[in-house]
């Protein structure tokens, strides 16, 4: 198991900035417009920034070569003493950034796989190993 709270927490002071200087073009924001809303950008900083750190994290912990988009699904929730968290509630999903308004922080949470919103504080983000993945099964389907 890679820790890899710090970089997660770099993450968001990354967005928190951002939100400060950008917040009030990101919140004009239209869904067709050509600007970025806040959600697209903490989108495109994930991908763009947050889970290829964590694969050279990985890569050069244990010398894995990780593709980026294969992270998020190796990240597990654990609380501050190591226990994981229980059920889907234990994979992190994605950001859960999102200021109350533009004078408002930007809190630092963790979307769970099961869409709940919990504050990083308390808890830790690692790095597992990849998980296996189910073939799909395949019935024999009558021809007639």
């Amino acid at each position: 198991m890679l820790d890899v709270t710090d970089a997660f927490d770099a993450f968001h002071r990354v967005v928190a900035v951002l939100w400060r200087e950008f917040g009030a073009a990101l919140a004009l924001a239209e869904p067709d417009d050509d600007l970025a809303s806040f959600d697209d950008l903490v989108d495109q900083l994930e991908v763009d920034l947050f889970l290829p750190t964590c694969a050279r994290m990985m890569r050069q912990a244990t010398g894995e070569l990780v593709n980026p988009d294969e992270i998020a699904a190796r990240i597990q929730l654990l609380s501050d003493n190591g226990e994981p968290l229980p059920g889907a509630a234990g994979r992190y999903h994605s950001h859960a950034f999102h200021p109350d308004s533009l004078q408002g922080d930007v809190p630092n949470a963790i979307l769970t796989a099961n869409l709940m919103s919990l504050p990083r504080a308390g808890l830790r983000l690692q790095l597992g190993p990849a998980q296996e993945r189910r073939a799909p099964s395949r019935r024999n389907l009558p021809v007639h």
